[in-house]
């Protein structure tokens, strides 16, 4: 569990914390960077997958490396905290397609599957996504402010913006 200044979320890991923390993911790639917040609760939670589905494999010691995984630990964890998924809010960054060119061995981008598995992993889940920042062919960095509600993407040069407040889509 994360404390509420959470700071860095590396590959694979996830964090759970109760009012106000702020988590930043530095370098989003094919990756994906989900966020959720339960705004009554004031819990919230993030993930950083790496993979899209974990095909059964569990033998890992990282909690979020698979989105599949990382969406049922980070729900698991949001209603140990006191968060319903009813009232959760989603958004999620990332899912780049850093491989520029024919890629044959390749055949699907990996930044693609993340964004579907994502999709799918929050669907089913109940949990609904209220923005993403996805695509193209560049890195992000992405900022969680969980008292402000608001996620903050940064791609390449271009500025930082908004892309969601989770807590004034509550309203």
């Amino acid at each position: 569990m994360s404390t509420n200044n959470a700071g860095t979320v590396g590959l694979g890991n996830l964090g759970v914390a109760q009012q106000g923390a702020v988590w930043e993911f530095p370098s989003v790639g094919s990756c994906v960077a989900v966020c959720v917040l339960d705004p009554e609760a004031r819990v919230a939670g993030v993930a950083h997958a790496m993979l899209p589905n974990s095909r059964g494999n569990t033998a890992t010691e990282l909690p979020a490396k698979y989105v599949d995984q990382a969406i049922a630990a980070l729900l698991d964890r949001l209603i140990a905290n006191g968060a319903d998924p009813s009232r959760m809010l989603a958004a999620y960054c990332g899912c780049a397609d850093l491989l520029t060119g024919p890629q044959p061995y390749l055949p699907l981008s990996i930044g693609s599957c993340n964004g579907s598995a994502v999709r799918t992993g929050l669907e089913h889940s109940g949990i609904r996504c209220m923005g993403s920042h996805v695509g193209g062919h560049h890195r992000r960095s992405v900022r969680f402010d969980s008292h402000t509600g608001e996620v903050r993407v940064k791609a390449g040069l271009r500025p930082e913006v908004v892309i969601c407040n989770l807590l004034e889509e509550a309203a």
